[in-house]
């Protein structure tokens, strides 16, 4: 099981993305931001498992290393601006390139789900 925070922008995205996540038994929406800046905090009152951010370019955002230094448990699924790519991390650093048709694929196999993990995309 997963308990999910949202900082995802535009928020057109982001409701969409609540909506496809509602169908993931293993995923619950616990809280939303707005601004990266509050991210900290957040995960720390939602108890959240899995961070959704907007990643703005190829390049993890420098501001993980200080989540994963504060909450070494937690995974990070970035989002490029319009969905059309995904990144997944945790703190090992892993990030791994999935192409927009793969979210529902991913979201299922997320670890902590119950399920074998598969590598998705490419």
């Amino acid at each position: 099981m997963h308990y999910v925070l949202l900082c995802v922008q535009p928020k057109l995205l982001r409701d969409s993305l609540r909506q496809r996540l509602s169908r993931q038994p293993h995923l619950t929406v616990v809280g939303e931001v707005d601004e990266e800046i509050d991210l900290l905090l957040a995960i720390r009152a939602t108890e959240a498992t899995l961070v959704i951010h907007s990643w703005p370019s190829e390049t993890m955002p420098a501001m993980y290393s200080h989540l994963f230094a504060e909450y070494p448990g937690i995974a990070i699924l970035g989002l490029a601006p319009q969905g059309e790519h995904l990144w997944y991390c945790e703190q090992r650093v892993v990030q791994t390139h999935v192409n927009a048709n793969g979210l529902e694929t991913l979201l299922s196999n997320l670890p902590g789900n119950n399920t074998q993990s598969v590598r998705i995309g490419a």
